[in-house]
């Protein structure tokens, strides 16, 4: 008689039951873990930018930003949303994520089809005939990338973001050495075609190797893919539409103003925006699986959701209303001098930046499978970027980047109205999870520049950087601590990381005993 067939080892990756002990501590843990994971990559980043912004020039920045515009829209292909799918659904089988993996594979290869097939195009629409063999050269990673899309999304579910972290860290590491070496012997452009083709594999092999699923041979018909297909089709038209209205703007300078100023204005946007996804981005990933969980326990969903945007407004607001009060300076350390003309971009990209520093629609969507209502905004708010866009080209660069800030100002009561309306959210709980951060941080940003206009700053870039730093560090803790429940506010945030300490029996069941409402 043969053996019993056993359990497959993977199997342990769809079961989510064992998250809802203790989902605070491991949600904090992970959360830490994650933007511990975020900081090194932003570091990473950020120096690997400052490196190659003084050996390359604009125009090798600005011919791979008009690539990326178009390679970054083919690449949506190659998950569909079938990440998010596993991600936020309670109940998955092992045959409907082997039948998941098997087409994220499928859209790899055709994502890598079609950027080998839209290279002469790209190279036409802005006559560089050099795009065709970077698009090409972009183009293979691709295949290799959606191999790895259901083990993220798995690891992912599984709230195992340490590993995911690590991960990240690491390709970024491989990646950035690899352009820097290149940039050093002469490689131009080519080496940042090679730090991105270089990071897009490392990640790939890095997450099979942090993953303990394993696909099998794949099956047809299998029972319940239908709503999963459906959810990611609503999540990528989504993506996509998005994608191409915050590239849009991309396009359109490097149309009509050349490489340039493509250059200057892809630039200003990276640095002004990486800070802020590199704490949206991490947080992201811990709190739509922990809200997936709670879907179904609404006052456990609503104080959790408040905690978190919470804790992110309360980084990521200051972040941005400092980077603005600090625009020259910052530029000038960064990129160097002759990256001057980012500074006025810069300036008019931060209205729109702060608005997006937090994230409470996309959370309340995905984590309430009301992804359809997601892709209809989508749609009703796509015509009016695509208007502010075209009419603010016409006066270049920082036309479009005043067009975007409007458009995102005007746009963002509208948005979270229509998401708040078709669920148990409210304005009342938005307003109070994130007024005194709004509060503290404009607050503390208009005296400091009230002394920049009068010239205190007038120091070398890093003594007058750090001087603003700390005095706006200052300043926003001081108006935290005088707001009505700030100080209760930020001993609840701060208290959070009692929940990375090693706790006593008593903590651990003071902690444990409220179960998913934490």
């Amino acid at each position: 008689m043969p053996p019993a067939p056993s359990k497959p080892a993977s199997a342990g990756f769809l079961s989510t039951e064992h998250l809802s002990r203790n989902l605070r501590r491991r949600s904090v843990r992970g959360g830490v873990a994650t933007l511990i994971g975020q900081g090194g990559t932003f570091v990473l980043n950020l120096g690997g930018t400052a490196v190659l912004a003084r050996i390359l020039s604009p125009r090798d920045f600005g011919l791979l930003a008009m690539v990326a515009t178009f390679t970054r829209l083919i690449e949506q292909l190659k998950d569909m949303g079938l990440a998010s799918a596993t991600v936020s659904r309670k109940e998955l089988s092992p045959e409907q994520v082997n039948y998941l993996f098997w087409i994220n594979v499928a859209l790899g290869g055709a994502a890598a089809l079609a950027a080998l097939l839209a290279a002469p195009a790209i190279a036409w629409f802005y006559k560089e005939p050099v795009l065709t063999g970077i698009t090409i050269a972009l183009a293979s990673g691709f295949f290799v990338a959606g191999l790895a899309v259901q083990h993220q999304a798995l690891l992912q579910r599984q709230m195992q973001l340490r590993s995911l972290a690590v991960n990240k860290l690491i390709a970024a590491a491989v990646g950035t050495l690899a352009g820097i070496a290149a940039a050093c012997w002469g490689a131009g452009y080519w080496s940042l075609v090679l730090m991105n083709v270089v990071t897009a594999f490392a990640s790939a092999v890095g997450l099979w190797w942090a993953c303990g699923w394993r696909p099998s041979a794949p099956r047809r018909n299998v029972e319940g893919v239908q709503s999963l297909l459906a959810f990611g089709w609503h999540v990528t038209g989504t993506r996509t539409l998005t994608f191409l209205t915050r590239n849009l703007d991309n396009i359109l300078i490097g149309k009509f103003w050349g490489d340039v100023a493509l250059g200057y204005y892809a630039k200003a946007y990276q640095i002004l925006m990486l800070p802020v996804q590199q704490l949206i981005n991490p947080l992201t990933t811990v709190v739509v699986p922990a809200l997936s969980r709670l879907q179904h326990d609404q006052a456990a969903y609503i104080r959790y959701y408040q905690r978190s945007l919470r804790t992110l407004t309360t980084v990521t607001m200051p972040v941005v209303a400092l980077c603005f009060v600090a625009t020259r300076e910052l530029i000038l350390i960064v990129l160097g001098p002759r990256w001057e003309p980012c500074v006025r971009i810069f300036q008019w990209l931060a209205p729109a930046a702060f608005v997006g520093s937090f994230n409470p629609i996309a959370w309340a969507w995905v984590s309430l499978n009301q992804t359809d209502r997601m892709l209809r905004w989508t749609l009703i708010a796509t015509p009016f970027y695509v208007l502010g866009f075209a009419l603010g080209v016409p006066f270049g660069a920082e036309g479009v980047a005043a067009a975007f800030s409007i458009t995102q100002l005007g746009l963002r009561y509208f948005s979270i109205n229509y998401c708040f309306r078709a669920n148990f959210l409210s304005f009342r709980i938005l307003f109070e999870a994130t007024w005194q951060a709004t509060v503290a941080s404009l607050g503390a940003a208009v005296p400091l520049l009230a002394l920049s206009y009068l010239g205190v700053f007038a120091l070398p870039p890093l003594l007058a950087l750090l001087l603003e730093a700390v005095l706006y560090t200052l300043l926003y803790f001081g108006l935290w601590w005088c707001l009505p429940g700030g100080r209760r506010a930020l001993r609840e945030t701060l208290s959070l990381w009692r929940d990375l300490l090693p706790a006593g029996k008593r903590q651990e069941k003071a902690v444990e005993q409220p179960g998913p409402t934490e």
